[in-house]
């Protein structure tokens, strides 16, 4: 399984280099044999996957013609969504340092019960 951490506190300011990362971490997933459970935990779900696709879909491929990965993510000419992946991306809201600030518990209770049902 695969979980994606995105820091909500530094989203805005890094939304960017997160959306890359993303990117990438998605098209090296898809190319895996066994597709793993990928999971984004976050407290804001929205990215700019779909600028980046289109971004490095005009962009020349690589020379390594031996990987079996993907080059872009999604359909071709249509918007982005994660239905369109082979792999079922999956999104929840979690907080390590509490849902009440600093002196609150974490709230990981949902990861928690994603993680569990990991075979």
């Amino acid at each position: 399984a695969i979980v994606f951490v995105v820091d909500s506190a530094a989203f805005q300011r890094e939304v960017k280099d997160v959306a890359e990362f993303l990117y990438q971490v998605l098209l090296d997933s898809i190319g895996l044999k066994n597709t793993p459970s990928f999971l984004i935990a976050c407290n804001k779900q929205g990215t700019i996957i779909n600028t980046l696709r289109v971004t490095r879909s005009a962009a020349p491929s690589t020379l390594d013609s031996s990987s079996t990965a993907p080059t872009q993510l999604g359909k071709k000419g249509k918007e982005f969504e994660f239905s369109q992946l082979p792999l079922k991306v999956e999104f929840l809201e979690c907080s390590a340092k509490g849902g009440r600030g600093d002196a609150g518990s974490a709230d990981i209770q949902d990861l928690e019960k994603w993680l569990a049902k990991i075979p």
